[in-house]
């Protein structure tokens, strides 16, 4: 880190004091030592936040792409990578070049675009090489041992590489296409049964061409069953007209067509695509996912933003250090996908398509639509016809509403007073069961106060509140939130009683309810917790808690000390921050199946000490189940196991081989996994903490 010290300029100080005593006198000089201080405060913070940058190691990533960024798939593959790169741990230099095969297909261009980019990174390799499409891989192929020695290449669409090309080595690893011609072609068919001629369309671009060989592979199957035509060699005109005049029962399906017969370039997603849909009288069916939206009715399409981030996570485990021979190709991810205006135009029934596909524009419904304002069409009418009827019921039961309302607080469970003014006009025998007093005790309000709060300035204080709560009450025409006292009785017992308040005209109507019960349980909870808290705390091992949705609510002491973190980074999902990452996943996949199964489960995994150590622990949980048989979490506690396991490996590195270590059954000494039981440090054997 870089370091800056700086002096005052010389009398500064004192200029600057003689100042402070006047601020209004203010002169240009000391502006001018105030601006130079500034300077060198910002200097400073420059130079410590480009050493900060300079904290993570750098690798630089070369991406070759066939085409420039006018052509979609492009920007997307190349959104793609990184995404798949965005976890990267390093500060990465991306380059990004392009081939533009497309509209420089000569190969004296060709050499020349070439030739440019590898005296370019001559002398500033790339760590890892992206190729996007098939013309950067045979170039790489091609020029890797003498310009790029040693350099890992990942390769993502590249069509196939053909019969009699060179064989790649193993410093290429990639994303192989997944075209499903055959399986769109199917689908095709089920959508139109009648099917009897399947015309596919290409260009003659190098692309163009090896797609159009590629579906043609694939579509041998169906050769004897339909007939099958390549339309590839047409100016884009001709092409046109011929897509008016398909005899019936036609599918088409569209590779690419980035050139015509006439040389005529073309942008295969955003240009050639759209006036093929736009002119044939045949539904089109397409291979890729970009191709859709034009009037395409779908397909099992090829996703090259799925191409870009497998490319991408590639590309990251050869930088964290995987070699490129031991990573597997991989297939690009493909989905049966369909568009529903295509679908309504070509009279294709939706229960037709393959189970699982997925329907894009589909337009919505009347009600879709326009159903906030049905919905509040509707209400308004319901609303004015219950007002309607709130009018007419008010009339017929105005008469009966006093004596209604007095049944209703007299067979009330709960404890009830009306009160209109200052007088109590009906205590119910539920108020006198629980406190004792009668209408005769407390005839008015002013007699209640300091008959339930003999304690002056309790009193006072329970008083003001209640005045507050119910003249706001009043204003707000609604009743007023539950408050909470306590009321002395009659017999001169004590109880926790819940009010509620509202107004009915004149009158008002006052619930108690009874909470002392529900005090005295929380109080007992509260102790409870506190107890297990302490008793937690206390104990020798690492003790967690977690709540129904599988976050950490709770770790002791214990756990704090082991890990040297805070309860706030440990709770929640932090506590897995601490799992070596060899561990994590299975760990994780061992604890979130136990919660699935809420069944009782025992893992071993290295936990990061605070002194950044990986300790082995053996960590053992059991789901909490409550009384009335719910499911509230769980609880579970860990020790530390690593002196156990080095032993293990001392064991098996004392075998004959490697096998007769892997059958050898493990030996837990007696105690381990138990709370309790220890070992000193210095003699490794399994301990709670570690420390």
């Amino acid at each position: 880190m870089y370091r800056c010290k700086f002096r005052w300029p010389l009398g500064l100080g004192t200029r600057m004091k003689d100042r402070i005593v006047r601020p209004t006198q203010v002169s240009s000089e000391a502006l001018a030592d105030l601006r130079l201080v500034s300077l060198l405060l910002g200097i400073f913070l420059l130079l410590q936040i480009a050493a900060t940058a300079q904290t993570k190691p750098i690798r630089r990533i070369l991406i070759l792409n066939e085409a420039g960024i006018s052509h979609p798939g492009i920007n997307i593959i190349d959104k793609g990578i990184r995404t798949g790169l965005q976890s990267a741990p390093y500060h990465l230099e991306l380059y990004t070049e392009y081939l533009d095969t497309i509209l420089f297909p000569d190969a004296a261009d060709q050499q020349r675009i070439r030739g440019f980019l590898i005296g370019k990174y001559k002398n500033r390799q790339p760590d890892v090489i992206i190729t996007v499409g098939p013309g950067p891989l045979k170039f790489m192929n091609q020029v890797h041992q003498t310009a790029f020695p040693g350099i890992p290449i990942v390769f993502c669409l590249p069509n196939e590489v053909s019969p009699g090309s060179p064989a790649l080595d193993s410093y290429f690893a990639g994303v192989e296409n997944n075209m499903k011609p055959a399986e769109t072609l199917k689908a095709a068919l089920g959508l139109q049964p009648d099917t009897r001629h399947v015309v596919v369309l290409g260009g003659t671009a190098d692309f163009d061409q090896q797609q159009v060989a590629l579906v043609r592979e694939r579509l041998k199957v169906y050769e004897n069953q339909l007939d099958i035509s390549y339309l590839t060699n047409f100016a884009m005109p001709d092409l046109l007209e011929r897509l008016r005049r398909l005899p019936a029962h036609t599918v088409i399906l569209y590779t690419a067509i980035g050139k015509d017969a006439a040389g005529t370039k073309f942008i295969s997603g955003s240009e050639s695509a759209p006036m093929v849909a736009a002119a044939a009288n045949a539904p089109i069916f397409t291979l890729y996912d970009i191709y859709l939206n034009h009037g395409e009715v779908g397909g099992d399409l090829s996703s090259l933003d799925e191409q870009g981030k497998l490319a991408g996570t590639m590309a990251l485990r050869i930088l964290k250090g995987e070699r490129p021979q031991d990573i597997a190709r991989a297939r690009d991810v493909t989905a049966y996908m369909f568009d529903w205006r295509a679908l309504k135009r070509w009279g294709f029934n939706e229960k037709k398509l393959p189970q699982g596909s997925i329907v894009v524009n589909r337009q919505p419904t009347v009600w879709a639509a326009y159903k906030w304002y049905i919905t509040i069409g509707v209400s308004l009418i319901v609303l004015q016809a219950l007002l309607i009827g709130k009018l007419v019921w008010q009339r017929t039961a105005l008469k009966r509403s006093e004596q209604y309302t007095r049944e209703v607080v007299l067979r009330s469970p709960i404890a009830k007073v009306v009160t209109r003014g200052d007088r109590n006009d009906l205590i119910n025998d539920k108020f006198t069961d629980l406190f004792g007093y009668t209408i005769d005790d407390v005839p008015g309000v002013e007699q209640w106060w300091p008959l339930a709060y003999p304690d002056e300035q309790y009193r006072r204080e329970i008083k003001a509140e209640w005045e507050s709560r119910v003249e706001k009450a009043l204003e707000l025409h609604k009743s007023i939130e539950p408050m909470e006292a306590k009321v002395c009785c009659k017999n001169g017992t004590i109880r926790h009683i819940e009010f509620h308040f509202a107004s009915l005209g004149d009158a008002s109507i006052v619930s108690f309810v009874d909470i002392t019960e529900r005090q005295l349980a929380q109080t007992r909870l509260r102790e409870g917790e506190e107890r297990f808290r302490h008793v937690a705390n206390s104990a020798p091992v690492l003790i967690w808690m977690a709540g129904p949705d599988q976050l950490c609510t709770y770790v002791n002491q214990q756990w704090l000390k082991f890990t040297g973190r805070t309860e706030e980074e440990e709770t929640g999902n932090g506590w897995a921050d601490g799992i070596h990452t060899d561990d994590l996943e299975k760990a994780l996949a061992t604890y979130t199946e136990a919660f699935r199964q809420r069944q009782p489960f025992t893992m071993e995994y290295r936990l990061r000490r605070y002194d950044d150590e990986y300790r082995w622990v053996l960590d053992t949980g059991a789901p909490i189940i409550n009384p009335d048989g719910s499911f509230s979490g769980y609880i579970g506690s860990a020790i530390d196991v690593t002196g156990e396991h080095r032993r293990e490996t001392d064991r098996c590195a004392g075998s004959r081989t490697y096998s007769n270590c892997a059958r050898a059954p493990r030996r837990r000494q007696p105690g381990v996994g138990l709370p309790g039981n220890f070992t000193r440090p210095d003699e490794e054997g399994p301990t709670s903490l570690g420390v």
